[in-house]
């Protein structure tokens, strides 16, 4: 048994657990509510406050608090220390210079040796960097200091309550037509806006990890809900906020999002069946017939495709309609059209300095010199592209092989260290299926593009992790008898 797997009556909070707690709970609220952290305006505010989280690392490795465990978060930080490096010793070797032509500022390429780290413009990849810090540090203080899973399971439910109040507040803003953020109050540079999120499609993947979360929190209050039942438990309230939830997708417009996000809630209700199948032929033995499970997930399912249709038909209608002319003129093509074309000439980018890539945050300008899209088919304007559309692709390009492979050790590391049990626990496992989606979903979208996303998917990540590790704590009428089962905290 690992030493943060005694079983023992809930410790109280300590100042540094507090700070860590407020902290990220502050810090998701600012970043969903201030435009989804991607109005240029608000990263440095984000960027500062993320900065806290970093010293509360650095407070939380030299507490007392952390001496039996500080060897396995030092081994846990290994993959980002060397991404910090990397990205600093590209940042030394610069790979773009500048020139000015009248009012005009131009980028030259340097001749760089295709296997030395290089940066094209340190200036942003630092700052992209500092962001970056900000946001994976204050998630893994999570991993690090809380010592409860109540303390774990109440941030996740404040993080849904404050998604649900989002989702009310986008749902009038659309009901309305508001042609802008805030009923129209701050322009939106894309049509397809929701909430307080600029695009839609980040708007849904934000929905899809809130989505893992709160089916994570259903399963786990319906587990206890035995004596009141299902409809007196917060279970029950959780589901009808998660069909709330999904209906936004579809209503702001997202198409791919709205497929995963069915498919994912589908494959959880099946496996809901056959738990509630094995747990009555458990206890009564022999077959028992799964059939009332079968229609209260039938029964859900067609309330949830009604209460979508009735709400977001015209969005629904006008996707749809969009949809099907995109297919034709992908047929005439006979291709994904100008999608096709930015994925090869990322490719392309990608394999010129396959090893290191081009540098952290260097897309929007090296691209240039590999875009064959120039003009638009619509309006005959120049193409200019700030993100590949795929996150994988774009990762290779600016990151290379080695910077992606350590940023995704940044998140596999931790978890191999933690054990087992990080990634068994049932409510976790949830958790890590939304975050795994919304991975699926970056091979052909950018939703890691979304300041608010990517904090998301590690607080969520780095909390599942913790709670698994965590044992249940004793209940309180018990928590002073030796002999008592362990409960719930």
């Amino acid at each position: 048994m690992r030493p943060d797997q005694t079983v023992s009556a809930s410790p109280p909070a300590t100042s540094l657990e507090k700070a860590v707690l407020i902290h990220t709970t502050l810090y998701f609220i600012g970043a969903t509510w201030a435009f989804g952290g991607n109005a240029l305006y608000v990263r440095p505010y984000l960027g500062a406050w993320g900065t806290l989280g970093i010293f509360l690392t650095l407070w939380i490795l030299g507490s007392k608090e952390s001496a039996g465990k500080r060897s396995r978060l030092l081994r846990s930080l290994w993959p980002m220390l060397a991404f910090n490096a990397l990205t600093a010793i590209a940042c030394c070797r610069i790979g773009f210079r500048a020139i000015h032509s009248g009012t005009d500022l131009m980028y030259l390429p340097r001749q760089v040796p295709f296997w030395l780290p290089s940066s094209a413009l340190p200036g942003d990849a630092l700052w992209g960097l500092w962001l970056f810090d900000g946001m994976y540090f204050s998630a893994f203080n999570l991993s690090a200091i809380v010592r409860t899973r109540a303390r774990l399971r109440r941030l996740l439910v404040i993080m849904l309550v404050n998604t649900l109040a989002l989702a009310v507040f986008g749902t009038l803003q659309k009901l309305v037509h508001a042609n802008g953020l805030f009923f129209g109050r701050v322009h939106s540079p894309q049509v397809y806006f929701f909430s307080t999120f600029i695009y839609d499609n980040h708007w849904a993947a934000f929905i899809i990890l809130m989505t893992g979360v709160g089916l994570s929190l259903i399963w786990h209050y319906a587990d206890r809900a035995d004596e009141r039942g299902f409809f007196n438990s917060p279970a029950f309230g959780g589901s009808v906020a998660l069909l709330f939830l999904f209906i936004t997708v579809p209503l702001s417009g997202a198409r791919i999002c709205s497929g995963l996000l069915l498919v994912f809630l589908v494959v959880s209700l099946l496996r809901w069946v056959y738990r509630q199948q094995r747990r009555r032929t458990d206890v009564e033995g022999g077959k028992t017939s799964g059939l009332w499970a079968v229609a209260a997930v039938a029964g859900f399912l067609l309330a949830g495709a009604g209460a979508t249709w009735f709400v977001a038909q015209e969005s629904i209608t006008q996707r749809a309609e969009k949809t099907v002319v995109q297919v034709g003129e992908f047929k005439s093509m006979h291709g994904l059209g100008s999608r096709t074309e930015v994925y090869g000439d990322t490719w392309r980018m990608a394999k010129a300095r396959f090893l290191f890539g081009w540098g952290m945050d260097s897309f929007p300008t090296v691209f240039q010199m590999y875009n064959t899209v120039d003009i638009n088919r619509q309006d005959n304007l120049p193409q200019f592209y700030r993100d590949a559309h795929s996150d994988w692709l774009q990762s290779l390009a600016e990151h290379g092989l080695v910077g992606t492979l350590l940023l995704g050790c940044c998140a596999l590391v931790p978890l191999l260290t933690m054990g087992a049990a990080a990634w068994t626990n049932r409510l976790a496992r949830y958790c890590y299926a939304g975050c795994g989606v919304v991975l699926l979903y970056a091979w052909v979208e950018f939703p890691f593009g979304n300041y608010a996303v990517v904090l998301t998917w590690y607080l969520i990540f780095f909390a599942a992790a913790r709670y698994g590790v965590l044992s249940p704590q004793r209940s309180r009428a018990s928590s002073h008898d030796p002999a008592a089962p362990a409960a719930e905290g």
